[in-house]
């Protein structure tokens, strides 16, 4: 056998035991309930809620999302996500009542389930 040969082999046989190595490990550094078809997968807490509480972030939050939230109708959520598109994040709550029909009474009815972070 050429050297060539042997040295291509003997690259192919360290990937591979390299390769199991890494698979074999991979359960230690996993935590959580064991895979279930269908289900999500993250390992992360989903980027619109906060952990410990029920807030949703508006930067992040999609309009199906932000619509999920009492006292925000899907015309106000996509609403929301328009002028956060063309304006740019939020930095502060208050600032929805830039967003066109959303007052004051409305701010005040869902104001504490959002958050800007």
């Amino acid at each position: 056998m050429n050297t060539h040969r042997r040295t291509t082999l003997f690259l192919a046989a360290l990937a591979v035991g390299s390769l199991t190595t890494v698979v074999a490990a991979a359960p230690a550094y996993t935590s959580g309930p064991p895979y279930r078809a269908g289900a999500s997968h993250s390992m992360e807490q989903p980027a619109t809620t906060r952990r410990g509480t029920e807030k949703v972030d508006l930067n992040a939050a999609s309009a199906d999302e932000l619509a999920k939230v009492p006292g925000i109708s899907p015309e106000m959520a996509g609403s929301i996500v328009e002028y956060r598109d063309a304006n740019g994040p939020l930095s502060r709550v208050d600032q929805l009542l830039n967003v066109r029909g959303i007052g004051k009474a409305d701010l005040d009815r869902f104001g504490d389930r959002v958050t800007v972070w």
